[in-house]
């Protein structure tokens, strides 16, 4: 991304207020690439708008979705984040939700949001956060590489998509604990 762009791209987390563009980008996603979630296009049309705004409501303050706004164009990017609620463990949290919109790709909006959540994650305690992605999603799986991920598992026929298997690599980012000073 050019420093004109890189300097307008705000990442922050998305609200009730947002969830209208939310939703549009979210199911652009799942169409787009079906086999790379484990909700489709059709689950998400159909269900209720009361699940979905749970998404980005405020009652999941360890458990946000984030969004990447390039100007007034956005969100252009989304990025989610689950907390475990166990106790033993409630260190650890998945990514979810991860795309970027066809015209904003290879230009480190992805990057973007991974590199924030990150943050958020830290912020929040968590030691380790863990993504899952089909084999097929060659660009997510390089950028987690790049950023620190570790793959530690691969699993066959992992999804069922349109009558077509596909496998999924299990990555996990040790986060540092907090220096004490």
């Amino acid at each position: 991304m050019g420093e004109t762009e890189s300097a307008s791209l705000d990442v922050r987390r998305l609200s009730l207020g947002d969830f209208e563009r939310y939703s549009a980008l979210r199911l652009e996603g799942l169409i787009e690439f079906p086999a790379a979630f484990t909700t489709d296009a059709d689950a998400w049309r159909d269900a209720p708008r009361s699940t979905l705004e749970a998404h980005v409501g405020p009652d999941r303050p360890d458990s946000p979705v984030l969004g990447a706004w390039l100007g007034t164009d956005g969100p252009i990017g989304l990025l989610g984040m689950n907390r475990e609620q166990r106790r033993s463990v409630s260190h650890k949290a998945g990514l979810w939700g991860f795309y970027v919109a066809r015209p904003y790709r290879g230009r480190g909006v992805g990057r973007r949001l991974v590199t924030e959540m990150i943050v958020v994650a830290r912020k929040a305690g968590i030691r380790q956060l863990r993504a899952v992605v089909p084999t097929s999603s060659i660009a997510a799986l390089s950028l987690l590489d790049d950023l620190g991920f570790e793959r530690y598992g691969l699993e066959r026929d992992a999804r069922l998509v349109e009558g077509a298997f596909h496998d999924q690599v299990y990555l996990v980012r040790l986060l540092s604990e907090p220096t004490i000073e």
